[in-house]
């Protein structure tokens, strides 16, 4: 049978379910804003100690919104204290010169900053607003001003999968310390208009990889999709580099990091397999009733991500790096766990 680690490699913890955007493409419908689940500061450091306890080895901040929580700070001091660094995810309308300035006090990875667009037109139409582009803009500067990190993001929509060249040359310009692009997963039949084609796709990765990331700016790319690309030899990509998701799946089955290096924790404290399974019948328990590990080494419902089964997957040459894509991708489109990621152009 494959790996399982001792505990997962990364936790992803939606701190607050409330935000004040409601961007297109967010995988939370306006009733998940209805009401605030968050944890009371109390709650959040006895997560964080079960999660120290239990040898974590990274917590990523989320929300909703993060910086909509007042004791915010607080919780990131409690997780300087137990040794951890980390990302937070927010969509920077709320960071004034002063909260900057306060962030510069605590150990922060990065600020993930949700932009998803390098202008105010683009940024309007997912998010909502032209003005909160500008505000985000100030916020960059008094973040730079404290020389907190900055990592400038974009999740692959139809409507600006053909400016990630400018979102790089964009980020670039504003001088902050890198960019992420992240892969689209729609969770309604709605949500399928803002799916890029995978030939869009492919051409937006081939775009990404005309830049080099150097110490100054690092280009996170989505990697196990990327790997399935055929470069001539002028743009060969060289991936040698063993994954951690690779040695776990020593028996090569179709696997991603859901259940299996990573897992996500809801504002009320529920544990699902990652950030896009947000339907009930995935929650593998809750951290504040349930033991953490068990749940990990033995919930039915992660089992089943860690016992799926190659038989929808065609050979290919590319599965080693791949590993049969985006589970979530594949229950949401094609209604199968088990099922294939459909963005492959190799099917």
């Amino acid at each position: 049978m494959n790996r399982i680690l001792r505990a997962p490699e990364l936790v992803s913890w939606e701190i607050t379910n409330q935000c004040n955007l409601r961007c297109n493409y967010c995988s939370n419908d306006d009733n998940f804003y209805a009401s605030s689940l968050s944890l009371s500061i109390e709650d959040c450091k006895k997560v964080i100690d079960i999660l120290h306890k239990t040898e974590v080895f990274r917590i990523n901040i989320e929300g909703g919104e993060p910086f909509l929580r007042n004791d915010l700070l607080e919780i990131i001091g409690y997780l300087n204290e137990k040794g951890y660094i980390p990302k937070i995810t927010t969509n920077g309308t709320l960071i004034t010169r002063e909260l900057a300035k306060e962030l510069a006090n605590y150990k922060i990875l990065t600020l993930q900053i949700s932009l998803d667009a390098p202008n105010k037109e683009c940024y309007s139409n997912i998010r909502g607003s032209e003005t909160y582009f500008d505000r985000i803009l100030e916020s960059i500067e008094y973040l730079k001003e404290f020389k907190i990190p900055i990592c400038l993001s974009m999740v692959l929509l139809k409507t600006n999968i053909n400016l990630v060249e400018d979102f790089i040359i964009f980020a670039k310009k504003i001088k902050v310390n890198g960019v992420r692009f992240i892969d689209f997963i729609p969770n309604s039949n709605e949500k399928m208009l803002l799916v890029p084609s995978n030939e869009e796709i492919k051409k937006a990765y081939i775009t990404m990889n005309k830049f080099e990331n150097t110490p100054e700016f690092k280009i996170i790319k989505p990697y196990k999709l990327l790997s399935t690309l055929v470069f001539d030899k002028k743009n060969e990509i060289n991936y040698s580099n063993f994954t951690l998701l690779q040695w776990v799946n020593r028996e090569k089955k179709v696997i991603c990091e859901a259940a299996n290096i990573i897992v996500h924790i809801k504002a009320n404290g529920d544990i699902t397999p990652c950030v896009f399974f947000r339907e009930k019948k995935f929650i593998a328990g809750n951290i504040l009733q349930n033991d953490f590990l068990s749940i990990w080494n033995h919930s039915p419902i992660f089992n089943l991500f860690r016992e799926l089964s190659n038989n929808n997957c065609p050979p290919c040459i590319h599965f080693s790096t791949c590993m049969g894509g985006c589970r979530a991708l594949a229950y949401y489109v094609n209604k199968n766990l088990n099922g294939i990621d459909s963005r492959c152009w190799h099917n």
